[in-house]
């Protein structure tokens, strides 16, 4: 329904036709199976930082402006998507009104730390980590990050090298863990996602090139 670094309206193409909360950071629209969630620079003063972790997770701060956050509403409906069946749909701000799609994500973990609220002082923040299962970081991915699909636990744990045939890289690369795997199986299998996607993408250009020069 929403293609991949295309922006949209975040007015119309999203709450128009999906209604959910119109501002803020969490958009739980009741009669749809999804969870929008939105990211920006405009929140960095209010502790509202986002950002990637040197884990392969997308660290994504949750909902509250003044005072602890609570695992309640957006923030319990990020955690409980899986058990919820609900699909989480990541956008970034492109300008004032408008989103660009980055994917679909799954919670993997949160951690608390402390950050300043919207009137400056510290509070209990709840920071999310979570798998972007199908962003298009580079080109030569781009086919094959749309049809990441649940693996076999040898497969999702498999570490990808560059003696790996782009087949087995391929496989790698497509693999998405099952929701019951455990944080580290997770992490470790967004580590090795990342890296075969950089490698079959390098050995693609290398075959393109060594198709050209014949």
């Amino acid at each position: 329904m929403f293609e991949i670094g295309k922006i949209y309206n975040r007015r119309a193409d999203i709450h128009g036709r999906y209604k959910g909360q119109q501002y803020g950071g969490i958009a739980t629209p009741a009669a749809h199976p999804y969870v929008f969630i939105f990211t920006g620079d405009s929140g960095s003063e209010y502790g509202y930082i986002d950002s990637f972790d040197p884990n392969g997770t997308f660290k994504y701060t949750g909902e509250g402006q003044e005072g602890d956050m609570k695992m309640s509403k957006g923030n319990l409906a990020i955690h409980d998507h899986q058990k919820n069946n609900k699909e989480i749909l990541l956008f970034e701000y492109t300008s004032r009104g408008f989103v660009r799609f980055l994917g679909t994500c799954n919670y993997v973990f949160h951690h608390i730390e402390e950050r300043p609220d919207r009137n400056g002082y510290l509070r209990e923040a709840i920071v999310f980590h979570l798998d972007i299962v199908n962003t298009q970081n580079i080109d030569a991915a781009q086919a094959l990050t749309s049809e990441i699909v649940e693996s076999p636990k040898a497969m999702y744990i498999t570490k990808p090298s560059k003696g790996h045939s782009l087949q087995k890289l391929r496989e790698i690369a497509l693999s998405a863990t099952p929701t019951q795997a455990s944080t580290q199986e997770k992490i470790q299998s967004i580590q090795n996602r990342s890296v075969a996607i950089k490698f079959y993408a390098r050995e693609e250009l290398m075959v393109y090139v060594k198709d050209v020069m014949r």
